[in-house]
């Protein structure tokens, strides 16, 4: 299993706006189940940019392809839209004190 890092982006980073349109766009067809097949694609490929480790893309995609919670997907977005904080920033931390 691989470690999952993920590096939202900063207040200063930007396409704040383009952000934020995905994300209310993704939750808006989560939370109204009307969600097709495309659009978990979708959300992979818009999370994948954020993802530091693996380092390794395809690796980076089939990690969150198949270890990722559904909980650390809607952290996940509400991170990148500014709202969370970063979900895998505490399993680090956590795996750094052990």
């Amino acid at each position: 299993m691989s470690k999952l890092v993920f590096s939202p982006p900063t207040p200063d980073t930007p396409g704040f706006f383009k952000r934020q349109k995905m994300v209310l766009e993704f939750v808006k067809k989560i939370k109204g189940k009307e969600m097709e097949p495309d659009t978990i694609d979708d959300i992979i490929e818009f999370l994948l940019p954020y993802v530091t480790e693996p380092v390794d893309r395809d690796e980076a995609r089939n990690t969150l392809w198949e270890e990722a919670t559904e909980k650390e997907y809607m952290e996940l977005l509400d991170a990148l839209r500014g709202g969370g904080a970063n979900p895998t920033k505490q399993t680090q931390n956590q795996s750094d004190t052990s």
